[in-house]
């Protein structure tokens, strides 16, 4: 197990953020690991403006894909179940936004290629986001970006074959 994904899930067990961990050379050795005060560095929080993105982006895209990398890390590194990774990024993609987490889903659902994206969606029945692009005439990354703020706004899930579905479609309502 590498040192990274082991500071990780010490950190999900203790429920804290996770640091970077540092080797310490014992007699010209550097096998011993320590843990240091920085916390771990996502690939978006270090921006090459030396801006922080994770620390109070006025952009909600920026926030959308904080939400998302913050959620698979918990989820996968970190061994969360997908809802608890999902609500803890979510509070921290909305505290770096300055706002409430029913604020930020609400912006993110809001977004006029969301509306659209959600109504041919129901419309249509369940589809991948290639799909939707070729039907609504976007391309892949607009498509998928919409469904990215859908799912991030809880309007829509992943259905068992891998395609979008509306929320109440997932949940076993009509």
């Amino acid at each position: 197990m590498t040192r990274w994904l082991l500071a990780a899930q010490e950190a999900t067990d203790l429920g804290t953020e996770p640091t970077k961990p540092m080797q310490r050379a014992i007699q010209g050795r550097a096998d011993s690991i320590i843990r240091g005060a920085l916390p771990v560095s996502s690939v978006l929080s270090v921006l090459s403006e030396g801006k922080r993105a994770d620390r109070g982006s006025p952009d909600p895209d920026s926030n959308l894909d904080l939400y998302e990398e913050r959620a698979a890390i918990r989820e996968f590194d970190g061994g969360q179940a997908r809802a608890d990774a999902e609500a803890a990024a979510l509070a921290k993609a909305a505290r770096a936004a300055g706002m409430t987490p029913e604020a930020l889903r609400g912006l993110w659902a809001a977004h006029p290629d969301a509306r659209a994206y959600l109504a041919h969606l129901t419309r249509h029945g369940p589809q991948t986001y290639g799909a939707m692009a070729s039907l609504m005439g976007w391309g892949a990354t607009r498509a998928w970006l919409a469904e990215a703020r859908l799912r991030a706004a809880g309007l829509i899930a992943m259905g068992p074959q891998g395609v979008a579905v509306p929320a109440t479609r997932a949940e076993g309502r009509p």
